[in-house]
């Protein structure tokens, strides 16, 4: 699915951003990381503050990602895929419900192509990828098997010392109890 000349265009200023965003994401935690000093503790709030910020990012360019690499592959997906995204409507719940055939009416003169693209975007415009199921799946539906990646989704999933990944270098504790550390 990923071979297009044409779409593999389309996904390097994706992956630009995504690379932009994640070392933005580095330099918050940089910030933090001066802030905080050494020594054991609970840090301020507003130093926690420019550590959530890097989460808050991080969070919001992987959906930001995973939502444009839909816009480009999702209109092309499989049938039993695109059934599961409603048709585009100025009025209506947005939900994958049966329509009649006057609903299209507010589509005359557009193509197939078309009303596709745009059903998918209002789509993904309520989408959110908030755990591994919502991320497996999409990838699923644009035709990538998500198996290699299973051992990164436990990290995500899980809020404990055993999941996270060893942040002992950057200074951060991980532990089972509410955030932030």
């Amino acid at each position: 699915m990923f071979s297009s000349g044409a779409q593999n265009a389309e996904l390097q200023p994706l992956s630009d951003r995504l690379t932009d965003n994640i070392a933005r994401v580095h330099n918050l935690v940089s910030i933090y990381q001066k802030l905080a000093g050494s020594g054991a503790g609970r840090r301020s709030v507003g130093v926690t503050d420019v550590l959530r910020s890097a989460v808050v990012l991080l969070h919001a360019s992987l959906e930001d990602f995973l939502r444009s690499l839909a816009r480009v592959y999702l209109p092309n997906a499989a049938p039993h895929v695109i059934d599961s995204i409603p048709l585009k409507r100025s009025r209506g719940s947005g939900r994958g419900e049966k329509f009649l055939l006057g609903h299209l009416d507010e589509h005359r003169g557009k193509s197939v192509d078309e009303v596709i693209a745009e059903s998918v975007d209002a789509y993904l415009e309520r989408s959110n990828y908030n755990n591994s199921t919502e991320i497996a799946r999409l990838l699923r539906n644009l035709g990538v098997d998500p198996k290699p990646l299973e051992h990164s989704f436990r990290h995500l999933d899980k809020n404990d010392a055993e999941a996270a990944p060893d942040c002992s270098s950057c200074g951060l504790h991980i532990s089972n109890g509410p955030w932030p550390p």
